[in-house]
This record gives C-alpha cells, structure tokens and sequence, in this order.
C-alpha cells in the first residue's frame, strides 16, 4: 500500500515509525524480555544443579561451561522465534492498515521491523542476561553454592571460547584458517537460518514460527531422502575441506541476501486485504 510520503529513505521518518512502534507494542516486548530474563535464571540455576557435587577446583569451568552452552542455545532459539514475528504488526486487519497506512515508505516500515528483530532483539538478550546474572549472584549465596561461584563470570564467555570448548571441537583443527573458516561457517548457517524464519515470518501472519519450522523440517527430510538415493554423502567426503566449508559458507550467505530480498518483496505486496486462489498459499 502506497502513501504520500517521498520515495527517498528518510532516517527521521524510520525514528518516528520505530517511536510509535515502541509505544504500541511495550507490552509484548516487556513480556519477551521477562521470558528471556527468566528462561537465563532458570538455566543459571540448573547449570549450577548439575555440578554441584564438584571439588572447588572444577566446580567455577564446569558452571561456567554449561551456562554458556545454555545461554548460546536460548539466544539462538529467541533470534529465531522472533524473527518468525517480525510481521506481527500485519497479524490482523485491523493492524495492517494502521501499519500500512503511516506516512513513511515501504522500505522505512521494513527496516523499523527488521531492526526490532535484529539489533532491537540483541539489546533484550543482552539486558536480560545481565539482570540475571545479577539475580544469580543475589541468589547463590543462599542456596549455599561455594565461593567461586558467587562472582561474574559473563566476561569470561572470552576465556570459554579460547578454550575451544563451546565450538565443539573446532580447537582440534590443526590449520588455523581452516579452524577460523568453520566457525565463519558456522555464523553463516546462524544467520541464514535466521534469514530463513524472517522469511517465513514476512509470508506466514498467524503461527509464524510453527508454520516455517514445520516446513523446514519437510525439506530436511526431501533433502536427506535426495541425498541418500544420490549417494552424495561419499563424494563429500572426498572433498577438500577448505573447498568444502567455502562453499558451505558462500551458500549460506546467498540464502541469507535471497531471503531478506524476498522477505522485502513480500512486505512491499502486502495488502490490508488479499486475494487467495488457492488455500494452501493462505498466510494466515
């Protein structure tokens, strides 16, 4: 839906559409950064459960390993989930024509949106994780945890990482390019598989998360059906692994750019009300 509103970006027209996005939906965000908070307790808690019968020696690397694996996962979970809602403003008649109809372009509207999902989820993860670190070191003390663990240990996420022990088993690599270009490798299938629920999350209205990992499931499962009868499995491993992980990481970003280009696609076509021929490509 077209408006009045220049076609040139404008960076005070994306501020007044992101301020009127903040005040409407406060309550939402709210919400999510209070799950993210108390999901990050809970996972501090129960890493400490785990361990908690280690000597005093171990006890701070054993914590500390288990609550950056945690913490990795739920941030990558969240990164997904909301991006599958980043067209939650369009999610009823009623809300895209308020939304469709603002005084900004489409490429403004896009952007608010894709910046909520983006950075706007980032500074949520980041502020919940440190509310619940601080929660943690309140709390330990009366559980009876022992001394090394009652002090902050999110800046030694450096420490884990050096280590090598939360890239699952990247360290062993012995050529340091190679080691470096799978954990590039492993970013770009984080961002792609994020591409590809933002994806879905522009196409699909209702249940968007539900919806898109159910269908990357079914193309998992063709995939590997394909693969199998291909036999394709024995020819990569006769592949070199630098050539390999290239191009795993250029397919990856080509994923991510075709995504986000469809997903803009998608958002400039959006209409208050659409005709559907057939119900299986229904968004709803």
């Amino acid at each position: 839906m077209t408006t009045h509103s220049s076609h040139t970006f404008s960076f005070s027209r994306l501020l007044m559409v992101m301020k009127r996005d903040f005040v409407e939906n406060w309550k939402s965000n709210l919400n999510t950064a209070l799950s993210i908070y108390g999901a990050f307790l809970i996972s501090a808690l129960m890493s400490y459960t785990t361990i908690s019968d280690l000597t005093d020696t171990s006890i701070y690397f054993a914590y500390r390993l288990g609550f950056f694996i945690t913490i990795g996962m739920i941030t990558y979970l969240v990164f997904l989930i909301n991006a599958s809602h980043i067209m939650d403003v369009l999610n009823t008649k009623e809300k895209r024509i308020s939304y469709l109809m603002l005084p900004a372009t489409q490429a403004e509207k896009f952007v608010n949106r894709a910046l909520q999902v983006t950075l706007g989820t980032l500074v949520m993860i980041i502020a919940s994780l440190f509310l619940a670190e601080m929660t943690r070191l309140l709390l330990f003390p009366l559980l009876g945890a022992p001394e090394a663990l009652q002090q902050f240990c999110l800046f030694d996420l450096k420490d884990i990482l050096l280590k090598g022990t939360f890239l699952n088993g990247v360290e062993y690599i012995q050529d340091e390019k190679l080691m470096y270009l799978a954990v590039f490798n492993v970013f770009c299938f984080c961002i792609a598989s994020h591409s590809i629920f933002i994806l879905g999350g522009t196409y699909f209205y209702k249940r968007p998360f539900i919806k898109t990992f159910s269908l990357i499931i079914l193309g998992i499962t063709i995939l590997s059906f394909i693969e199998g009868l291909l036999g394709t499995r024995s020819m990569r491993a006769e592949i070199d692994d630098k050539i390999l992980l290239t191009v795993s990481c250029i397919f990856y970003l080509s994923v991510t750019i075709v995504c986000w280009a469809l997903s803009y696609f998608l958002f400039t076509r959006s209409q208050v009300t659409e005709r559907v021929n057939f119900k299986f490509l229904k968004r709803g």
